[in-house]
């Protein structure tokens, strides 16, 4: 690599600063393994690249890319490098274009990390690794749907281009046209893709600084950037195509303005013609030539075909962990809080877009149920309740608005708990109050949240939380009485779930209903829990519906299975839910059992 890229500084002259562009093609796939139409064109193309000299390469995030689909269809290219885009890294950390900028390093990786680990996004991912490559190496770019048409006598011929450039795009007039990255030839080190580079980086970071316009704000919360909206799918929203407007600017529109700032700087006389890679525009079907052969520019886009946009998933995370590790990075925009968020969102897509799940919504709730209640984080808290307030029809996330309401409830109280202990620590810190005034301020705040909180877990770790040694000043001689407030809150939360409980119960089947029951019995028979009127009324429910099934299946001949000792299944049974039926000390005898008339001639 270096006897060319010395070779190509050889070349340069004062006509021409630039030099021949290195005898290098190079193709990038990544994201599973690469379609076997899109190996047998670069089969055709390294043969001619074998007897012309020239290196050929293909990029991949996982040489398994290459392997799978080169075993399944036994396609053999001896001549092609598969390089794996980690080996960037090596010169990127010693060039001073990233070591003049070390954070220029750290976000170029960070960003690959999120289009490729988080958004699927893979034409992104691909825009990034298209200018590096380019810009350490230089050579001959394609994508992998280019057409090439060559025959047994085709050759490849290093061009020599007076701007060091040749790209797909149009160039009139001083001014520079829409430009696209599916066919660049170039010289290494070359100021258009250090620019390009520099432009992507700032994108990038434009659209995690910049909030959403308001009309956004209800699908994606109140506290979202612009980088929120390339969650969703390419064609998934209203208004549509966000992400794939975000993909397009920070991709070949940076392309086009990094060569309108070269042309713009540049003192070279040349012909502008020699830019283009046809005298026909930019058409995404037409034929052109070069490192001398013919091409056909086709844009298969599958990066916005059908099969992607159904199976794309907002924010898949799946890959995180494995390929951190490939990776050997640290990024501060993945952190644990933030992948189990995403996650979140990445779970309930993939509930929703299952047809075989049933009580999708349900299960939606449920997921951010348990999501809302183990998060350390405030601020995907808020996040969270906006995009649940922001979405009136609830069909993004599929919720009954009961549930939907209960969701909101829960996340704001644990907001507040979070506030409430900002709120304790500042009291503490206050040097100009005495301890007994910082008891005096507190306490009324810690009780009033105790009595307006409904979630047991939350209580119990508010409770952990004011025993920890930062509080211990604070709560000496109110801890018992705090203590003992929290505790008898929690019985009254728990006592209040078993009502509700209760209430619902009668919808499910009868052995379901007398389980269900039974469990709620055994609940509220300790004394902690003990409501005398709830406790009888959950006993009473119990025997008629154990009378029910008596009456229902008494007809059964066999219905009365005798043990041992000669008693029959079903009074056993009664038996031992009568025997939980007790308050302290006294035991309840079970009544006989009236049997009718019918099962006692059936016995």
């Amino acid at each position: 690599m270096k006897e060319k890229d010395e070779s190509n500084s050889d070349n340069r002259s004062e006509q021409n600063p630039f030099g021949k562009v290195p005898e290098k093609i190079h193709f990038i796939w990544v994201g599973g393994p690469i379609p076997p139409k899109y190996l047998r064109s670069i089969q055709g193309l390294a043969g001619v690249a074998k007897r012309s000299g020239f290196e050929i390469n293909l990029w991949v995030d996982d040489e398994l890319n290459y392997h799978k689909t080169s075993a399944r269809e036994e396609i053999n290219i001896p001549n092609l490098r598969i390089r794996n885009i980690d080996e960037l890294k090596d010169k990127m950390q010693t060039d001073e274009f990233y070591t003049n900028e070390p954070e220029r390093y750290k976000k170029f990786w960070e960003y690959i990390e999120r289009e490729e680990i988080g958004f699927n996004n893979f034409s992104a991912i691909s825009d990034f690794l298209r200018a590096e490559i380019l810009r350490q190496e230089g050579g001959n770019y394609f994508d992998t749907d280019i057409i090439f048409i060559i025959d047994e006598n085709s050759k490849l011929v290093s061009d020599e281009l007076p701007f060091g450039i040749k790209i797909h795009g149009n160039f009139f007039d001083k001014r520079v046209g829409i430009v696209n990255g599916d066919i660049i030839a170039v010289t290494p080190n070359h100021p258009v893709m250090e620019m390009a580079v520099k432009l992507m980086l700032e994108r990038h970071k434009s659209y995690d600084d910049s909030s959403l316009p308001e009309e956004y704000k209800k699908r994606f919360g109140l506290y979202s950037n612009t980088m929120d909206a390339k969650r969703m799918p390419y064609q998934g929203i209203k208004p549509p195509n966000i992400r794939r407007n975000l993909t397009i600017e920070a991709g070949p529109y940076v392309m086009e303005d990094a060569m309108e700032s070269f042309l713009s700087s540049n003192k070279t006389e040349g012909d502008w013609d020699t830019l283009r890679v046809t005298q026909g525009g930019i058409d995404y079907d037409f034929k052109g030539y070069i490192a001398g052969i013919e091409i056909e520019a086709h844009c298969d886009n599958t990066w916005l075909s059908k099969k992607t946009k159904k199976g794309q998933m907002a924010f898949d995370t799946h890959a995180i962990a494995p390929l951190r590790r490939k990776f050997n990075i640290e990024s501060t925009n993945l952190s644990s809080h933030d992948k189990k968020y995403d996650q979140l969102f990445s779970e309930i897509h993939r509930l929703l877009a299952n047809d075989k799940i049933e009580n999708k919504h349900q299960a939606s709730f449920t997921l951010i149920h348990n999501y809302i209640t183990e998060t350390n984080r405030q601020d995907h808290l808020e996040r969270l309740v906006s995009v649940l307030i922001g979405n009136p029809d609830y069909q993004y996330l599929r919720l009954e608005k009961p549930g939907l309401n209960e969701l909101v409830a829960l996340i704001n109280k644990k907001i507040e708990y979070f506030k409430l202990i900002e709120i304790l620590q500042t009291i503490l810190k206050d040097t100009t109050l005495e301890l007994s005034e910082k008891k005096k301020h507190a306490y009324p705040l810690i009780s009033n949240f105790v009595m307006t909180a409904n979630d047991p877990q939350l209580l119990n770790r508010f409770s952990l939380k004011l025993q920890e040694d930062q509080f211990k000043d604070l709560t000496t001689g109110l801890s018992n009485m705090t203590l003992l407030l929290i505790k008898k809150r929690l019985n009254r939360v728990k006592l209040e779930t078993v009502h509700a409980e209760f209430k619902s119960v009668t919808q499910n089947k009868t052995s379901q209903r007398i389980n269900a029951l039974c469990k709620l019995i055994e609940q509220v028979k300790d004394k902690p829990l003990l409501d005398t009127r709830l406790f009888q009324d959950i006993s009473n429910k119990i025997q008629i519906e154990l009378q029910r099934k008596i009456e229902r299946r008494s007809k059964k001949v066999d219905f009365f299975q005798k043990d041992k000792s000669g008693r029959d299944s079903t009074t056993l049974l009664y038996q031992k839910i009568i025997s939980i039926l007790e308050l302290g000390n006294n035991k309840k005898e079970a009544p006989p059992i009236a049997r009718s008339k019918t099962l006692s001639k059936g016995k």
